[in-house]
C-alpha cells in the first residue's frame, strides 16, 4: 500500500518495486499469482502490474496454498527487494501477510 501522498513511478515498462514472497514450510504453491515467477519451491519474486502506484493504492498477490505437513509455528515472509533509492532499500514496511 503506498500510503501517500506521493505516487510512485517508474519507467514506463518497469515494475514499481519488487516483492519477495517466501512460502510458509509444510505448504506447496498450487497457483500463484500471474505477476510472480518461482525463485525456488518455497520463493517467488512478484512483480507490478503497472509502472505506477497511487496513493493510498497497492498491489495484492494471492496464492493458492496445499497444507502438506503441520508445521508448528510456521510462518511465511514477504520484502521488497531490488532497487529503490536511499537507505530504505529493501527495508520499506509491508502489512504482514494473511496467510
Amino acid at each position: 500500500m503506498n500510503e501517500g501522498p506521493a505516487w510512485v513511478y517508474r519507467d514506463l515498462g518497469r515494475s514499481v518495486a519488487t516483492v519477495d514472497v517466501r512460502i510458509p514450510p509444510g505448504t506447496t504453491v498450487v497457483k500463484a499469482h500471474d505477476f510472480c515467477t518461482p525463485v525456488t519451491p518455497a520463493h517467488y519474486s512478484c512483480g507490478t502490474s503497472q509502472s505506477w502506484v497511487y496513493e493510498k493504492r497497492g498491489e495484492t498477490y494471492p496464492f493458492v496454498l496445499r497444507i502438506d505437513k503441520a508445521v508448528e509455528g510456521a510462518t511465511g515472509k514477504i520484502s521488497f527487494a531490488g532497487e529503490g533509492p536511499g537507505p530504505s532499500t529493501g527495508t520499506r514496511p509491508t502489512t504482514p501477510p494473511r496467510w
